[in-house]
C-alpha cells in the first residue's frame, strides 16, 4: 500500500484535533496551518532577536518537529508567497510581505 502525500488527505481529517490527535502529520489542514503559523512566528521572533534568519535545524528545535518536517512546511510557505530562499547555503530564509504580519 502506498502512502498518500499529506496535502491529499481526505478533508474529514481536518477535524482530528477534536478526536484527540495532536501530531501535525495526522490531523490534516488544521494542524498544518497551525504549524506553518508557528514556523513563521518563530522565524519573525528569531530575526527580531538575532538579526539573521534561523537555520532549518534551529527552526526544528524551536517548534519541536523534525528537520524534514520543517523543510516540507517551508516549501508550502514558499508556495504561498510567505518566504523565499536566498541563493546562499546557510540561513537563507527571507520573510516576504505575506509572512511579515
Amino acid at each position: 500500500m502506498t502512502m498518500r502525500p499529506l496535502y491529499l488527505l481526505p478533508h474529514y481529517l481536518s477535524n482530528a484535533p477534536s478526536q484527540g490527535l495532536t501530531s501535525p502529520w495526522k490531523c490534516g489542514n488544521v494542524c498544518s496551518m497551525n504549524m506553518r503559523e508557528a514556523i513563521l512566528k518563530f522565524i519573525r521572533d528569531y530575526v527580531a532577536e538575532k538579526g539573521y534568519s534561523p537555520s532549518q535545524q534551529e527552526i526544528a528545535e524551536g517548534v519541536w518537529i523534525a528537520v524534514s518536517g520543517v523543510h516540507r512546511y517551508l516549501h508550502l510557505l514558499e508556495l504561498e508567497g510567505k518566504v523565499e530562499f536566498l541563493p546562499i547555503k546557510h540561513r537563507n530564509i527571507r520573510l516576504l510581505q505575506g509572512g511579515m504580519r
